[in-house]
This record gives structure tokens, C-alpha cells and sequence, in this order.
């Protein structure tokens, strides 16, 4: 009875590709489990189920010179193990290699590897032995599992000693009625041509849905076997790697106004591309200024800033690798009147015109021109971003804009113009100036602002209502058939915490609390309303917005109990938010994450020297759900990355407290509404200061700078981009505190 392995192997015809690779990553000293499904271990698929006949170890791996190896190897002793092949291959070419070592004479018994179905199909093995020590390999048929067939060919000579290692290749292709095959003993590895093969055979049709190790009852000792790979080409079998290119030569360097040309000799080694690489100081601190697989032929023109050297490398780049970088060169280009801004845009709206463009490199300012006749722009505001709102336009007017940048050498020529017509929102203003009486839609509508006919459910036009002070006039509407909307039920939140005190001034803690929001909580202003939208987390049908948070800490007390410092790891996932399916349904699948790291510092250093610091770190992600962010990230809006507050004070012996702090808020993103406008506030720092007095036991004096570089910034911006509330600018604030 022969002892196998089985080995699935998934297979496309013309796939060029690695079809099936197993590095054997399972644990030393144990028999690896088949069970039904690709094995975790495995790393390059085309594997399903298995079955282990024992007898069956892994050990530590083979290794062959030049060929790519990695983990462990199999070691056979007696019975049978395997995996079962999920797609079986019938035609085509098929490289199957692989690494084995055998410790004994096998004696009247074929050990090596098989490829059947059912057990028709072919071995390729240790066939006869020579001597106690040394045997021949050979390839024969396979029928039902016996392969006591002639052998198809075999080696002249002995050429497996026992005991050694030995690299084995076998090519098959299909001819429609059969297989022709080649095979090569030790070929050299990590090669992508293939040799002349050391022997070659025919075998009858078969279908390639397995590979076996065979070692009948252990007759060839320990069987060691490794690196299975099946592949369409030889490169594949042999783990051949593609040498990175040679450096390229002949760099040359030319300067021109704000650009520098480069030239080169094409590099040896067959590269796809070349990474230019430029840096202000020589022989160091190189950045790739050319986009990734972009340059593919031996010139580059690099736009910069003139007046300034620059120092230039080449690297060539294939499937391979990089090469090392070319001889470094140098350039000093002139400085000169940068390139028209492109891609100029404008939105109009009430009372506004915003502009947007893309500068060029060396500007370091622009001029925005507009005009009321197209091609007669006059300039009239300057910005030294790539953006521009002009407040000083009348509603119902068409304006041409166009921008051009500038430098301390001159000016550019003016960008494509473009046009832009602001107009003033309309007031709208509904008296249901029609016919008492039943209310039908179709009814065209009278209002001032509104066009169209009316929609009507159940109305009715009644008597209008008045109100003190209000003028009123005509009718009103009266909705009739409306249905109560309401629900009922009982909510249980709670939190439980666990404290363990390590020292006496040191303790560990962790926090879990389970909160939950009934239907209609969650609207707009704080207002408790019901929906009936089978959109609206207010249905009272919806199940309540459940929120999780689990918080685990650590605080310690240091000085005598003056200064405490803490750190917090937390994490909130929000469930049953409302989530759109592709069909159209909505149903409670949307997930909500927030998560990070607190960590802070209050009290005393010294008797006299004061801090308070606190910073923030989060991760906020909609883990199901549309993106929210007007960026078209999965963040959520208005919840910054990270925040830092540092404050520190120091009581001086002459009465007089000092101090300083500093305020960081990262960017912030806002909700996805309107693309023309601000999609985030940029991040900022304020900075603050103190001086107080202690005139008597009662009395003092205190003086506070608030944003003390007056820096500008934004606090909060509205959910359309078009409001924002600015920063509190550079103040004072003098106080006289009486104490008592």
C-alpha cells in the first residue's frame, strides 16, 4: 500500500501566474490538521479539503541555493496524509517543483511524488536502487493507484544519493490526447531561461487534480519533502526574481527660468520607469519630485523656484527593485515671472462670488481682476492663497474674473477667464390666498417666490388666523386625516467600573457603560419629535440608538498628592443608526466609531510652580454607513484628530504670579452638503498669557492676554461652509479680585 500526502492545487489553464504554493508554515514537532477549507497556514491558495493517514510531522525546512524557501518541510515515516484538489487541471503547461531529502534505501519500493486523479496519473521518484546508498530517479505511469508500469524514462546513472537534497522540476503540457513532459535534476535556481531538461516522456491523458509524496511503509526512511509550487512558467518553478536595474548614466543637468531639463543614458536591466530625486543640499536629503511610474523615457523637466541650487539624482526602477541612485548634478536655474494660474473656477451666490485656482511653482502672490466686459479685467484685490471671495457684487449682475500670479520679478500673464452671476435669495411668502372650501391638488399656487401647482393630501382652505402684531391676510390651510404617531417601551442604561490600587499612589481602573436613545430623541434643536419616515431614526418602529463605551485608565499621584497625572485608552461604537440599502430599504445596520487616548497632568511641580495639561487623540470612523464628511472620508464631521491644552503658572516671592499656555484643535471636517464651499477648518494654535499682583490678603490684581500673536482662525463653520465663527482675536482683559 503506498503512503501519500495530498496536495490540492488550484488551477486556471491560461492562468500566468503562480497557480498553488505551500511552504509547509505549520508548527514543529506536529502533524498538521486538513480540515475542509484552504489551510490558514497556507500562503499561496489553491488548497481545500484534506485528510491526515498519519505518520506525518513537520520539521525544520530544506534549502536549495538560490531557490526562495520558507518555513518548515513534511517528514513522511509510514501511512498516508493529504489535501484534496479543488480545481483539477487538463490541459495547458504546468511547471510542478519541489525540494525533497529521503534518509534510506527504499529498497523494491517507488518513493517520491505522484500527480493523479483517483490515482490515474503519473510518479516521478526514486525508482531503482543502485547500491545501499545511492538509487535512480525516474518517471512511470500511474493506473489505480499502481504504478508497476515500465518507467517512461530514468536516469542513466545513480543520481540521488540518500541522505542529500535534491531540487526537482517537471514540466507537462497537454497535447489534447496526452502529456508530454521534461524534467530536470538540481537545475540552477533563480533563473528566467529554461535549460536543456535532463530527460523527457510522454505519459497518456490525465487530469492533474493532485499531488501525493509517496514513501510506502516508511521504506525510504524519513521522507523528507518541501517548497511544492506549481506555476505556468519556468521563472515561477525556479523562484526566479528579477534583478532591480543598473544606475543610470550621463545624468546631465540644465538650468532654465524656474525649470531645470534633465538627461540621462537609458539604464541597464530592462526598467519601466526612473525616480527623479532632487535636494538643496549635495550628496544628502533627497526627495522624488517625478510622479511614480510616470517618467519612462531619459528626460524630465523639473519646474522650481529659481535663484536657488539644486542637486539632482536618477534611479532606475523594474518588477525587480530600484537601482542605486546616478552620479549626482546641479543646477541653478533662474529666478523669473511665474506661469498663469490654471484651472480658475467661480461660484456664485447671494452677494458673493467665490474663486478658486491652482498656482504654479515660484508664486508668491496673486492678483485677482474683474470686470463687467469680457477680456477687460482690472485688478482688485490681491491673496496670497489659491482662493478668493469677493463680497463686492451686486445681486442679477454677470462679472468676468480672471488671476494672475506674481514674484518678486513680475507678474504672469491672466489665467482662462471665467464668468459669474450672483443672485439674491428669494423671499418667499405663502398667504393660501384661495377659495375657502375643499383644497385639491393640481391647484396652482399664488405665492410670491414659489412656482408650480400644489400636492394635496387631506386640506382644507379655512378662515385666516391672525396674530397680535402680525399683519395677516386671506385664508389658511387645515390638514384633515392626520394620524397620532406614538410608542412606548422601557429603556435601561448603566455603567460599572472596576478599581485595583497597585500602590498607595497608583491604581488601575476600567469603565463600561451601555447607554440607549428611544426614537424621535436625536432631532434637530434638542426637540423630542416622532417620524413616521421609514427613513427617520424617530420612527417609533426603529429600535433605540444604542452607544457602548468601555474605558480603561490608570492615575497617579505624585509629590505628596500635588500632581496628578492620568492616561485613558476609550472606545464608543454607536449602533442602529439608520443605513440605506441598495434597494432602496433603510434598515438599523449603520455603526458609528470613536476612539483614542487621553492623557493629562494637573497640580503642582513645586510649591509655587503650577501646570495643567491635556491632550487628545481619537480616530473617529463610520464602520457602516455613507460617508459623512464633505472630503468623502469615513471620519465623522467636527470631531478633530487631536487636541492639547497646556497652561503653567509660577508664584514668584515678591507677590507676582506669571504665566503662559497654549491651545492646539486639529483639523476639523465638515458635513457633506455643498462641494463649492470649505470643506474643513484648518487646524490652529492660540497661545495665552497672565500676570497677576497679590496687593494685600485680600486684594489682587490680575492681567490676561487672550490669542497673544493675534493669530487668525475659525472656531466653527455651518453644515453648508457658508457661515463660520471666527476666533476671539488678540484681547485683554485687566481684573480686580477681592477676596474674603
Amino acid at each position: 500500500m503506498l503512503a501519500t500526502i495530498l496536495f490540492a492545487l488550484l488551477a486556471t489553464n491560461a492562468m500566468a501566474s503562480l497557480i498553488a504554493y505551500e511552504p509547509y508554515n505549520y508548527t514543529l514537532a506536529t502533524a498538521p490538521t486538513f480540515v475542509s477549507g484552504t489551510p490558514t497556514q497556507t500562503t499561496g491558495g489553491g488548497f481545500s479539503s484534506g485528510y491526515n493517514g498519519g505518520g506525518l510531522t513537520t520539521v525544520a525546512g530544506l534549502t536549495y541555493s538560490g531557490l526562495s524557501t520558507a518555513y518548515n518541510a513534511l517528514k513522511q515515516t509510514a501511512a498516508y496524509s493529504g489535501e484534496n484538489l479543488s480545481s483539477p487541471v487538463s490541459s495547458g503547461t504546468v511547471y510542478i517543483s519541489y525540494v525533497f531529502n529521503m534518509s534510506g534505501n527504499p529498497g523494491g519500493n517507488k518513493v517520491g511524488l505522484e500527480m493523479n486523479t483517483g490515482g490515474n496519473g503519473m510518479f516521478v521518484g526514486v525508482t531503482t536502487p543502485v547500491t545501499g546508498t545511492t538509487g535512480k530517479l525516474g518517471v512511470n505511469q500511474q493506473s489505480g493507484y499502481n504504478d508497476s508500469f515500465a518507467n517512461t524514462w530514468e536516469s542513466s546513472t545513480a543520481n540521488i544519493t540518500y541522505g542529500s537534497t535534491y531540487f526537482i522540476v517537471v514540466k507537462l503540457t497537454g497535447t489534447g490526447s496526452g502529456w508530454t513532459g521534461s524534467i530536470w535534476v538540481n537545475p540552477t535556481a533563480n533563473t528566467s531561461s529554461e535549460p536543456a531538461p535532463d530527460g523527457t516522456f510522454t505519459m497518456p491523458q490525465f487530469t492533474i487534480s493532485a499531488c501525493s509524496i509517496v514513501n510506502p511503509a516508511g521504506a525510504g526512511g524519513n521522507f523528507l519533502f518541501d517548497e511544492l509550487r506549481l506555476g505556468t512558467t519556468w521563472a515561477e518553478a525556479v523562484t526566479y526574481t528579477v534583478p532591480a536595474p543598473s544606475a543610470p548614466t550621463g545624468l546631465a543637468a540644465t538650468a532654465g527660468g524656474n525649470s531645470v531639463v534633465l538627461n540621462w543614458t537609458a539604464a541597464a536591466g530592462s526598467p519601466v520607469s526612473y525616480n527623479v530625486k532632487r535636494s538643496t543640499t549635495s550628496g544628502s536629503g533627497y526627495v522624488t519630485v517625478s510622479p511614480a511610474g510616470a517618467v519612462t523615457d531619459t528626460s524630465f523637466t523639473n519646474s522650481v523656484v529659481g535663484g536657488v541650487t539644486y542637486y539632482y539624482v536618477v534611479s532606475a526602477v523594474n518588477s525587480g527593485g530600484e537601482s542605486a541612485d546616478s552620479s549626482e548634478v546641479s543646477a541653478a536655474p533662474t529666478l523669473v515671472a511665474p506661469d498663469a494660474p490654471t484651472g480658475l473656477a467661480a461660484s456664485a451666490s447671494d452677494g458673493q462670488v467665490v474663486l478658486s485656482w491652482a498656482g504654479g511653482i515660484a508664486s508668491s502672490g496673486y492678483n485677482v481682476k474683474r470686470s463687467t466686459t469680457s477680456g477687460a479685467e482690472v485688478t482688485i484685490a490681491t491673496s496670497g492663497a489659491t482662493s478668493y471671495t469677493d463680497f463686492t457684487v451686486a445681486n442679477g449682475t454677470t462679472y468676468y474674473y480672471a488671476v494672475s500670479a506674481t514674484n518678486s520679478v513680475g507678474e504672469s500673464a491672466n489665467s482662462a477667464e471665467v464668468t459669474a452671476s450672483p443672485v439674491a435669495y428669494q423671499p418667499v411668502y405663502e398667504s393660501f390666498n384661495y377659495g375657502l372650501g375643499s383644497f385639491a391638488t393640481g391647484t396652482a399656487s399664488t405665492a410670491n417666490g414659489l412656482t408650480g401647482n400644489w400636492t394635496v393630501g387631506n386640506g382644507t382652505i379655512i378662515a385666516g388666523l391672525t396674530y397680535i402684531g402680525l399683519p395677516v391676510s386671506h385664508n389658511a390651510i387645515a390638514t384633515t386625516g392626520n394620524t397620532n404617531i406614538e410608542g412606548s417601551g422601557n429603556l435601561f442604561t448603566y455603567k460599572l467600573g472596576a478599581l485595583y490600587k497597585l500602590t498607595s499612589n497608583g491604581n488601575l481602573y476600567v469603565n463600561y457603560a451601555l447607554s440607549q436613545l428611544p426614537p424621535g430623541s436625536t432631532s434637530s434643536f434638542g426637540a423630542y419629535s416622532l417620524s413616521s419616515s421609514t427613513s427617520s431614526a424617530s420612527n417609533p418602529s426603529m429600535e433605540p440608538q444604542k452607544s457602548k463605551t468601555l474605558e480603561a485608565g490608570t492615575k497617579w499621584e505624585f509629590f505628596n498628592q500635588n500632581l496628578l497625572l492620568t492616561a485613558a485608552l476609550f472606545r464608543t461604537d454607536v449602533y442602529n443608526e439608520v443605513y440605506e440599502n441598495d434597494d432602496g430599504t433603510y434598515s438599523q445596520i449603520g455603526k458609528k466609531r470613536v476612539q483614542g487616548v487621553e492623557l493629562s497632568a494637573t497640580g503642582k511641580i513645586t510649591r509655587d510652580w503650577d501646570v495643567t495639561a491635556a491632550y487628545t487623540h481619537q480616530k473617529t470612523d463610520i464602520v457602516v454607513g455613507a460617508a459623512t464628511a464633505q472630503d468623502g472620508s469615513s471620519t465623522l464631521p467636527y470631531a478633530p484628530e487631536n487636541a492639547l491644552s497646556l497652561w503653567s503658572s509660577y508664584r514668584m516671592p515678591m507677590g507676582l504670579t506669571v504665566g503662559g499656555g497654549a491651545r492646539y484643535v486639529g483639523i476639523v471636517k465638515r458635513q457633506t452638503k455643498l462641494a463649492t464651499t470649505p470643506d474643513h477648518i484648518p487646524a490652529y494654535w492660540v497661545y495665552d498669557a497672565m500676570a497677576s499682583y497679590k496687593v494685600s490678603k485680600n486684594w489682587d490684581l490680575q492681567f490676561n492676554v487672550y490669542n497673544l500673536f493675534d493669530k487668525h482662525y475659525i472656531t466653527a463653520i455651518n453644515y453648508l461652509g457658508y457661515r463660520y465663527t471666527p476666533g476671539l482675536e488678540r484681547s485683554a482683559r485687566v481684573t480686580v479680585n477681592y477676596h474674603f
